[in-house]
């Protein structure tokens, strides 16, 4: 792994508890980031504790380009502020270390790090956090029709649960479900939502049967599914907005809410 912060005490502190890791080794330490990115781009590493708060290019940033050249790069942020925690998160960072941070809460961080290096990462990220994309490889899919894309986001929201066409229809043309061509525009988009998947090479997601639809859980990434299971560092990044474009997705956001508001008084 290498550290990058523009504190050297910073840096020492965190190497030392590196040390105490089994399998664990720091091959690069650096004060300035972009010395950093010079050295990632002839030698490999698995794992990056970066300071958000740096001068010429802050923590997060680097973090992105480090992934354009690592993409199952495992992050780790350090810093004294939570003003960042929302981007980090989006970047699928493994820990967030707040300045000042006891022993027991850094190898905490560094133990999760290392269990995910070398894991079998998901094609697909969902991200619900504020409005609703998905990501393949990184990059986000660009979907035929606006509806195509809504359909799977009613999808996600089910959880994996199966969702019946008329449900499908009901939700998504709310003020037109009764009209007759309403369906013959729901088997369109549908379709559509279908082509766009398996041309990115990720159709496996969708379970569908006749009258029947839903996405495997298993397959994918999402930030809504994490806070479900209580990931705290889902609870914290949790904006306030969850799939803001649609109105059906509402009672999910309240319920985000109320999770995020227990967590940080529970």
């Amino acid at each position: 792994m290498i550290v990058v912060d523009d504190s050297e005490c910073s840096r020492e502190l965190l190497q030392q508890y590196c040390g105490g890791v089994a399998e664990l080794e720091v091959s690069g330490s650096f004060g300035d980031p972009l010395a950093a990115l010079r050295y990632a781009q002839d030698n490999p590493f698995e794992v990056a504790a970066l300071d958000v708060m740096m001068p010429g290019m802050n923590g997060v940033e680097l973090g992105k380009k480090l992934r354009e050249l690592y993409p199952g790069l495992v992050l780790i942020f350090v810093t004294a502020s939570k003003e960042f925690a929302f981007e980090a998160y989006q970047l699928e960072a493994s820990g967030y270390l707040l300045k000042p941070y006891d022993a027991q809460k850094a190898y905490a961080a560094l133990e999760r790090a290392k269990r995910l290096c070398g894991g079998p990462a998901k094609r697909v990220y969902l991200r619900t956090f504020g409005h609703f994309d998905m990501f393949v490889d990184g990059k986000p899919l660009c979907f035929s029709r606006q509806k195509s894309k809504e359909i799977l986001a009613y999808l996600v929201d089910r959880r994996g649960g199966l969702a019946t066409v008329d449900q499908i229809v009901a939700a998504l043309w709310e003020d037109r479900a009764g009209e007759a061509c309403v369906r013959a525009c729901y088997q369109t988009a549908f379709k559509d939502l279908r082509r766009d998947l398996e041309r990115a090479g990720v159709g496996e997601i969708l379970v569908s049967n006749r009258n029947q639809k839903a996405i495997d859980i298993d397959a994918v990434d999402c930030d809504y599914y994490k806070l479900l299971a209580g990931d705290r560092h889902a609870l914290e990044a949790f904006p306030g907005q969850y799939m803001t474009d649609y109105s059906w997705a509402e009672p999910t956001a309240a319920h985000c809410a109320a999770m995020r508001e227990s967590h940080i008084h529970g």
